[in-house]
């Protein structure tokens, strides 16, 4: 249907307004069948344009919208929910419209002020609600208003006793009216009785929710439905009351000491995942993969937590996986598919896919019709266009779908020696057991390890990054860092196994999850007599995933220049501070490595996405910004971060000398949302950025350093740890806190950069050998 329409309304200028309506109402609604809850959004609103004139369609819409906020909860959705219920009221009023559509508004406005934890204003619609319900004798919107009335008194594990039974109590008077959404009223029951400690009957109210949604006979608590049972829209309701379950499963082992329950909570986070696995793959909008994803990363944290329990190293590392920069891995897979296309074709596909972003940043920033039409319009380009090329290249697409994560037996393979994966999962938002938990993975061994206490370790990381964004003044605060650091490094390493599994490999890969990615461990203490850091005794890189990482390193990268660098040093924009020194950095760099630079007026955002894209190694040493949409600095303009995901590159090596360009917003099940990740989607092999407001004298130095040991022959990651402890090698005092050498680190791939000159020199010398082997050869043929 997503197809028949988008092809139909391509062609715009073409169909009558009839028809237009018809088949923009029908693609909102196919959006929202398949979970693409954004894409629904935005094409129910173009239809409230379309059907202006039509007050009953124009709040049906509205009243369409909200209910998809209700599932759709994301930043901002209920208070403009509220504002558009509060209008669609209006035009019920003013056109005396049935008084069914007030029973709407008041539920749904309730529901998002219950969501704003406004409970008066909650209260007072959901009575409103209840009221018109009596009032029309309309039993399943009774049952729905006592359903309301009811989560009012629920706030999750911190639910009291009384409130817990008014919540109850209010479910049980809904189940006396209707039954049309009887799945609602078990599910909401199970959570009760899982709250009381109930875990048997819990799971009798979510296998009851179940059957009234999928028609499934399930006998046994332990059963679950079949996914051909499960209808493609009703994926969202049958995955919160799996999630629920599967604490449920948890608990209860606890509780019955029995093994097989856990691993029935196995087999029903199996289920989820299937379900989840399906939604990412068919909704085409980036926002609403990112919901799928959010959801789908609460399951793989209780995954962790099972296969902790049961020792299954194999399902654990596939859950910490799963759980890693996905949408990422997907992204570069495809990348390296669609390098078999004709080139014309991807030239044109990059082409929409840079109106389409350009578009959505007007389209954030203003709320002007013609942009918001203006960017359906492209969408629909770029759908009908990449369906054109699913069609005649299904092979491509369809390996897409097929690879996923790697396996723990494949991983290994591709793990060096003397080198550790360290790999960490945590749930901030929803963690009812109070640990995170951690995997060491080497070529021969598999360690799945717990760390409990999580405010203890959200107060360790906290204080750990506050000492780490200012040098150290007084010997007092030293002595306060190291004591933080060393009870941070022996917490998030708590035992002897895994201790030593550091002290034996010298290389650590970091796969860090949640706060754990805005922190560099080379400066914890890892011996707290000697009050050495890790990184004098470690080498230490970062990366998304294992599986991004191997995938990653499998792209054909053809740059023909070995360095190109950037350093705008002041700008017309902002009131930016100027970087003087920033010129000396990339002239020194040219001078150690060749190359070309782009200095002062030459440094502009266009001279970049046109020169930039063709060397090994990209430098920019300028400034950039986290916050909101996160950007970097040319001299004339900034460089957004979703520009990234329309720009291309062939570098081995992405150096962002700049302010916080590791930070950004943090996506559940996804990672870091930052200017490091966005030049990861441009196609870098591996990126240096920064944790903090970088210091530029010893960034200078490190960076100097850096480059030397590159030239050298050495890998990455142990550049940039020789270029540290040069650093640290030569100062002392306050200026060798880690404020000023720490906050750079390395992502992504490790091994050394082979520069053009010297493959150019090796093959010259390897051809002068032979040709004198062949002559030796050859005369002392003529001899005998």
């Amino acid at each position: 249907m997503v197809q028949e329409c988008t092809t139909l309304l391509s062609y715009e200028k073409q169909i009558s307004q009839e028809s237009k309506i018809k088949h923009t109402t029908l693609l909102a609604k196919s959006y929202l069948q398949l979970g693409d809850y954004n894409s629904a959004i935005l094409w129910y609103r173009k239809s409230i344009k379309l059907t202006k004139d039509n007050p009953e369609k124009v709040v049906d819409t509205y009243l369409i919208i909200s209910k998809i906020y209700i599932d759709y909860n994301i930043e901002g959705s209920s208070k403009m929910a509220i504002n558009e219920l509060s209008e669609a009221k209006s035009i019920i009023i003013n056109n005396k419209l049935n008084i069914q559509y007030l029973w709407r508004i008041y539920n749904n406005i309730g529901i998002f002020y219950n969501r704003l934890n406004d409970f008066k204003n909650s209260k007072k619609n959901y009575n409103k609600a209840l009221e018109t319900a009596l009032l029309i004798k309309d039993n399943e919107k009774i049952q729905i208003s006592y359903i309301n009335k009811g989560n009012l008194y629920y706030a999750g594990i911190e639910t009291s006793k009384l409130n817990l039974k008014i919540y109850k109590d209010f479910n049980l008077e809904a189940l006396k009216h209707g039954s049309k959404y009887n799945y609602a009223i078990f599910k909401n029951l199970g959570i009760g009785s899982y709250l009381q400690g109930d875990f048997e009957e819990a799971l009798k109210h979510y296998n009851e929710a179940l059957k009234k949604i999928t028609l499934s006979e399930l006998k046994q608590n332990s059963d679950l439905p079949k996914t051909s049972q499960i209808n493609n829209s009703d994926y969202g309701k049958v995955i919160r009351i799996l999630y629920e379950k599967t604490y449920s499963w948890i608990q209860l082992s606890k509780q019955s000491n029995k093994i097989e329950n856990l691993n029935y909570g196995l087999q029903t986070i199996n289920l989820a995942d299937q379900l989840l696995d399906k939604l990412v793959n068919q909704v085409s909008d980036k926002d609403s993969k990112l919901h799928w994803r959010e959801e789908a990363s609460y399951f793989y944290n209780l995954g962790a937590t099972i296969c902790f329990n049961l020792n299954l190293s194999d399902k654990a590392s596939y859950f910490i996986e799963k759980n890693k920069s996905l949408l990422l891995l997907e992204y570069t897979i495809e990348n390296n598919l669609k390098k078999t296309l004709p080139e014309y074709l991807l030239k044109k596909e990059l082409k929409l896919k840079k109106e389409k972003d350009s578009l959505l940043n007007l389209k954030i920033i203003s709320n002007k019709e013609y942009i918001q039409d203006l960017y359906l319009k492209t969408q629909l380009k770029l759908i009908v266009f990449t369906d054109s090329l699913k069609k005649e290249f299904p092979e491509v697409y369809k390996v897409k779908q097929s690879k996923k994560t790697y396996s723990l037996t494949e991983i290994k393979k591709h793990i060096k020696p003397q080198t550790v994966y360290l790999s960490f999962i945590w749930d901030k938002e929803e963690n009812q057991f109070d640990a995170l938990f951690g995997m060491a993975t080497t070529k021969d061994t598999t360690y799945i390890y717990k760390i409990e206490g999580l405010r203890k370790v959200d107060t360790l990381v906290n204080t750990y990054k506050s000492y780490l964004k200012k040098p150290f003044k007084q010997k007092g605060d030293l002595k306060n860092f190291q004591i933080n650091s060393s009870i941070l490094f022996n917490t998030l390493f708590p035992d002897k196994t895994i201790k030593t599994i550091i002290n034996n490999n010298h290389n650590l890969v970091i796969f860090p999850d949640s706060d754990l990615q805005n922190i560099p461990f080379e400066s914890l203490v890892s011996e707290s007599e000697s009050k050495k850091y890790l990184i004098e005794s470690n080498s230490i890189h970062y990366a998304y995933s294992m599986s991004y990482l191997i995938e990653n390193s499998k792209a054909k990268r053809e740059a023909e220049k070995n360095f190109v660098g950037y350093a705008p040093l002041s700008f017309s924009y902002d009131n930016l501070s100027l970087l003087p020194k920033t010129k000396k950095e990339v002239v020194d760099i040219k001078k150690e490595i060749g190359g070309k630079n782009y200095i002062n007026n030459l440094a502009t955002k266009e001279s970049f996405l046109k020169n930039s894209n063709s060397s090994k190694i990209i430098h920019l040493a300028t400034h950039s910004n986290q916050l909101n949409n996160p950007w970097i600095g040319f001299k004339n303009n900034k460089l957004l971060l979703h520009e990234l995901y329309t720009y291309k590159n062939q570098a081995d090596l992405v150096f962002l000398n700049s302010c916080n360009s590791s930070l950004g917003e943090i996506k559940s099940g996804e990672g870091v949302y930052s200017l490091a990740r966005g030049f990861f989607y441009s196609g870098a092999n591996s990126v240096i950025s920064s944790l903090w407001d970088v210091n530029d004298k010893s960034t200078q130095e490190i960076t100097t350093s850096f480059y030397k040991y590159i030239k050298e022959g050495k890998t990455k990651s142990e550049a940039l740890r020789q270029a540290k402890l040069d650093y640290l090698n030569t100062h002392s005092l306050s200026e060798a806190s880690p404020y000023y050498w720490s906050s750079l680190i390395l992502i992504g791939d490790d091994s050394v950069i082979k520069f053009e000159s010297n493959l150019l020199f090796y093959t010259v010398l390897s051809t002068i050998i032979l040709l004198i082997l062949f002559f030796i050869f050859k005369k002392n043929k003529n001899r005998g």
